[in-house]
């Protein structure tokens, strides 16, 4: 069973540390800047300040203490692979729970859960969290839902950014083929907006691909030909509009050197001659006849 949760020991920390939090944090005042006007400064009691560096670390040093109770819980039961015991992985509030011997291993997860709340203020959002049941029986799936509050998945969970499916052979199917339809639907929107042609090549690069470079790099799950062909095929009408006004009224001059009106594209196979895959050019557009 395999439980995402996005939550709301004993350690010692450096002198110096310390020092540098406290300094940090002495005392610590804001006020809220309004155009034209600013308001009386009001003291903060609790949290860090906007964008201050401290916010991370300190909240992995606060969730650690948690995750340790439960990686070395007797009563809490994760999967065993190759004689190491797989419990819990975590990356910033998002936490997910591998876990056997489901009534065990969430009574005394919730309970620790309970425990931990209290010390810190940091709770459960029932809201967003998923059971994903493996070979459970009906009764048992409405037992937990009745005892722990937590919703039931029935083919997969979310969890950064990627969906995990009851079946390894269907990791592939619950990711790649919604967000390819979703970046298609995109494009679509995209196209009817008055978008030049470098911010389309932007809108690719800043938006498109990094979604799909990080499913690629998250998931050992190999990407069918076919897919990246459908893939390429659907950026080139989106850059070049189709094949129409984009394509046609250009004109390309290969150029060795890179200068400030020069761009870079990827263009397997034009439709004047064949360019070698990576080529720096220059756009200069073809003058209009009258």
């Amino acid at each position: 069973m395999a439980l995402s949760l996005r939550p709301a020991g004993a350690y010692v920390l450096p002198p110096d540390f310390c020092s540098a939090v406290r300094a940090l944090y002495c005392n610590p005042r804001a006020d809220v800047v309004i155009p034209g006007s600013r308001t009386s400064t009001f003291p903060i009691y609790n949290g860090t300040r906007q964008g201050c560096p401290l916010s991370p670390l300190l909240f992995a040093l606060t969730l650690e203490p948690l995750l340790t109770h439960i990686r070395f819980s007797p009563d809490i039961k994760g999967i065993t692979v190759q004689g190491e015991s797989f419990k819990v992985s975590a990356y910033a509030d998002d936490v997910l729970l591998t876990l056997t011997s489901p009534e065990s291993s969430l009574t005394a997860t919730t309970a620790l859960l309970s425990r931990f709340s209290n010390v810190s203020g940091y709770k459960v959002n029932l809201d967003k969290s998923i059971i994903l049941p493996f070979h459970l029986s009906r009764t048992g799936i409405q037992d937990l839902i009745a005892r722990f509050g937590f919703k039931i998945a029935s083919t997969s969970i979310p969890y950064l950014g990627i969906h995990l499916p009851s079946k390894y052979k269907d990791l592939y199917k619950v990711n790649y083929p919604p967000l390819y339809a979703k970046l298609r639907r995109e494009m679509e929107v995209w196209n009817r907006e008055c978008i030049s042609w470098l911010g389309r090549v932007h809108c690719v690069k800043m938006n498109l691909l990094p979604r799909l470079l990080y499913l690629f790099q998250a998931l050992p799950s190999p990407v069918d030909p076919s897919d990246l062909r459908f893939l390429q095929s659907n950026i080139d009408a989106f850059v070049w509009r189709g094949g129409g006004v984009g394509w046609h009224d250009l004109h390309y001059t290969a150029q060795e050197n890179w200068g400030a009106s020069d761009f870079l594209i990827y263009n397997g196979t034009s439709r004047r001659r064949n360019y070698p895959r990576w080529w720096h050019y220059t756009l200069r557009p073809t003058p209009t006849a009258g």
